[in-house]
């Protein structure tokens, strides 16, 4: 499983492989972190919140849980 709160690539790069992993839609993104799908496109894009540690840890707790989150 891979860890993304320690990944040390930006956000929105390991957001978009966190969705390439498991084969998602940005939508099926959006419900997974229980944000808006504009808020999670916004972050894909790179605007997103300098404090992105709790996001992180929902990926990767989400990746404990869901098949296909091996990257």
């Amino acid at each position: 499983m891979h860890d993304w709160e320690g990944d040390p690539r930006p956000y929105n790069e390991c957001l978009r492989a966190w969705r390439e992993a498991h084969d998602w839609s940005w939508q099926q993104v959006a419900d997974e972190l229980r944000e808006p799908l504009a808020t999670v496109k916004l972050h894909s894009n790179g605007r997103y919140p300098k404090d992105t540690r709790s996001r992180r840890r929902m990926m990767t707790l989400i990746d404990s849980i869901e098949p296909g989150g091996d990257t």
